[in-house]
């Protein structure tokens, strides 16, 4: 049946339009954010740290944004509240403890992995590896922990 105020009608339809749109908006942020925060904190990244310490900044940068979307949800939510009634403000609201649970959560663990970054030692596995391979290789070379020898090879006493 028609509406007797089509304008309100729209309106509520735009505003429930726009909350569900922000509710997708909010998920698809947070589950990009955690894929991409698996990724730089696997033990076997090949990411270096600069790479993760910047790859984290962009992830907070993404969850701040979420939170944004979750402000303007809590906004909408209001004015579901006002136009559509208590039942179709409750579903949307446990909706919105969701996303303010899961943003948090994402949020606390990226301020965590950007510290774990940071007091990780600077060097990187690779580089140690190479270093220490040189530098067993030259102690050899030096004969550090070898008898001593004449330049004739005959060992000195």
């Amino acid at each position: 049946p028609p509406c007797a105020l089509p304008t309100r009608c729209r309106g509520g339809r735009r505003k429930m339009e726009e909350i569900e749109h922000l509710d997708q908006e909010i998920r698809k942020a947070c589950k990009q954010i955690e894929k991409e925060m698996d990724e730089v904190s696997k033990p076997k990244s090949k990411l270096s740290r600069r790479q993760k310490e910047d790859k984290v900044s962009e992830l907070l940068a993404n969850a701040a944004r979420a939170k944004d979307s979750y402000s303007s949800f809590r906004v909408e939510l209001r004015e579901i509240l006002k136009e559509k009634g208590m039942v179709s403000y409750t579903e949307w609201e446990k909706k919105g403890h969701e996303h303010h649970r899961k943003i948090y959560k994402i949020q606390q663990e990226l301020e965590s992995l950007q510290k774990q970054i940071q007091n990780a030692p600077k060097y990187d596995r690779r580089v140690h590896k190479l270093r220490s391979d040189m530098l067993c290789c030259s102690t050899g070379m030096l004969g550090i922990g070898m008898p001593r020898t004449s330049i004739h090879g005959k060992q000195k006493r």
